[in-house]
C-alpha cells in the first residue's frame, strides 16, 4: 500500500467517524479504524507499522480535527 491508497481508504473513515458523532456518545468520536472492513484494517495497520515515523504528523492532524469538531459542536459554530 502506498500513501495515496492509504489516504483513499483512511480519509473516508475519518469523515464517517465525524458524521457518526451526532449519535450521542458525548464528546467521544470513534476511531476511524472502527469503520473499516477487515481487509482495509489489515492494510492500514501494515501501512502504519511500516510508516510509523511519518504518521506522527497524521496523529497530530487527527487530534486537531477532533478537537475542532468537539469545539464546533459544543458552541454550535
Amino acid at each position: 500500500m502506498n500513501k495515496k491508497e492509504f489516504y483513499k481508504i483512511f480519509i473516508p473513515a475519518i469523515e464517517k467517524a465525524f458524521k457518526e458523532d451526532s449519535i450521542n456518545y458525548g464528546f467521544y468520536v470513534k476511531d476511524p479504524t472502527e469503520y473499516l472492513n477487515k481487509e482495509e484494517l489489515i492494510e492500514i495497520e501494515k501501512y502504519l507499522e511500516n510508516n510509523e515515523d511519518k504518521m506522527i504528523s497524521l496523529k497530530r492532524l487527527l487530534i486537531i480535527l477532533m478537537l475542532n469538531h468537539i469545539i464546533s459542536h459544543q458552541f454550535k459554530i
